[in-house]
């Protein structure tokens, strides 16, 4: 279903301030959907992958969810939570699908750059290996 006739059926008032874009389905849409919001393109999209694979491998504790030290995604156990290994193979693999876990990431180190009108100057600033 075209995002605009599904937004139209389940929450049409949202199409009041809001256009549904499209990005590439290359299996680096979620990298490609938050460079689009950030920057006004999908040109970054690998970076933004690169990025993400170095804050994985970097802080194991963090994203593994077998570890005491990470934030529990969900507590609701029909919801499959991939191990680290997987979410870690993912990211680093351009056209590879991306979990949950790489969600949260992309939604913990980028929600002020997505939520505000002023594209930053740089990308993952806060991340440092």
């Amino acid at each position: 279903m075209h995002a605009t006739a599904l937004l139209q059926a389940v929450q049409p008032s949202l199409l009041n301030d809001h256009i549904p874009l499209s990005v590439d389905a290359d299996g680096n849409c979620m990298f490609r959907a938050v460079c689009r919001a950030m920057y006004g393109n999908e040109q970054l999209h690998a970076i933004l992958r690169l990025l993400t694979a170095i804050e994985i491998a970097c802080f194991q504790s963090s994203y593994d969810p077998a570890s005491a030290e990470c934030i529990k995604l969900i507590a609701d156990e029909r919801i499959y939570v991939p191990t680290y290994t997987e979410t870690l193979h993912n990211a680093c693999k351009l056209g590879e699908y991306t979990d949950i876990v790489v969600l949260r990431l992309l939604l913990m180190k980028h929600r002020p750059c997505l939520a505000s009108t002023k594209r930053p100057q740089h990308m993952m600033t806060k991340t440092a290996c």
